[in-house]
């Protein structure tokens, strides 16, 4: 069976990610989350301007400087389930948590 993937100079297949839509939420020594939650589930990557606190959960999910760390400049890729949001949150200053779709489940 064909694929339609790159190849590296060895002729390997390479796997990459489609990117989605981005969701952008503003960050600030109070938690935040993206104002509508997730339409799909599927894999998630998480980047963010600042160093910053993040936690998923349902509509009254809040972080907090206690929750999982995200560096500044830096990914992470998760599974998040439909009707989900991500809150997030930085000990001092201001930044921007982006949230992108890079894949779907069906």
């Amino acid at each position: 069976m064909a694929d339609n993937l790159p190849r590296s100079g060895q002729r390997v297949a390479i796997q990459v990610a489609q990117l989605f839509d981005t969701v952008v939420v503003d960050l600030g020594t109070s938690s935040a989350r993206n104002s509508s939650p997730l339409k799909k589930r599927g894999i998630y990557r998480l980047s963010a301007s600042v160093d910053c606190f993040i936690k998923r959960g349902g509509s009254s999910v809040v972080a907090t400087t206690s929750d999982a760390p995200l560096w500044a400049k830096t990914y992470l890729d998760i599974f998040m389930m439909d009707k989900e949001y991500i809150a997030g949150i930085v000990a001092t200053g201001t930044g921007k948590l982006y949230i992108t779709e890079i894949f779907e489940s069906r």
